[in-house]
């Protein structure tokens, strides 16, 4: 079994999405009952996979998403919410999802300063309607802050060009 790093809530998912996907190389969307996972419903993200896998939109965030991004990006394409360095990390994990078929587990660092002020954590997993062509990816981010009072969005970090940093990996 594989261990997911970040938080429980990622291992919760990724071992829900290993047992909807039985034998198969990766469960379909209609799979995925959200009152199966109701403990998660704040943090996922469902991304729509369109043109051959080249052009990504959120088609359902969780509430603690929508605050992280400072306001709702359902139904927005990842190009219209992130600029820079950051769209360009997400966008190549998007399509390394795509090309791999396999789970990815990154992490952001945003920094205010010389220290980390908000990290990210995101597990995503690939879904494909006919068994081998992904479709859709089911994220489950979730966040952390330095202070206790959260100083900064992803949409504020990225207007500010703070530096972010990134590292990711493919799971089994």
């Amino acid at each position: 079994m594989t261990t997911v790093p970040g938080s429980p809530l990622h291992q919760e998912l990724y071992d829900y999405w290993m047992a909807k996907r039985a034998d198969r190389e990766m469960p379909a969307r209609a799979d995925i009952e959200p009152a199966e996972i109701k403990k998660l419903l704040p943090h996922p993200l469902l991304t729509d996979v369109l043109e051959s896998g080249t052009r990504f939109r959120y088609r359902l965030v969780g509430t603690a998403i929508t605050e992280t991004f400072g306001g709702n990006i359902s139904g927005h394409f990842i190009e219209e919410v992130m600029t820079g360095k950051y769209l360009e990390f997400i966008d190549g994990i998007y399509r390394d999802i795509v090309r791999h078929r396999r789970p990815i587990y990154s992490e952001s660092s945003y920094h205010t300063g010389p220290t980390v002020g908000m990290t990210a954590q995101r597990l995503m997993l690939p879904l494909s309607a006919d068994g081998s062509t992904v479709d859709m990816v089911v994220s489950l981010q979730t966040m952390s802050f330095a202070s206790p009072v959260p100083a900064t969005t992803i949409r504020l970090a990225q207007e500010r060009n703070e530096e972010i940093s990134h590292l990711s990996r493919l799971l089994d």
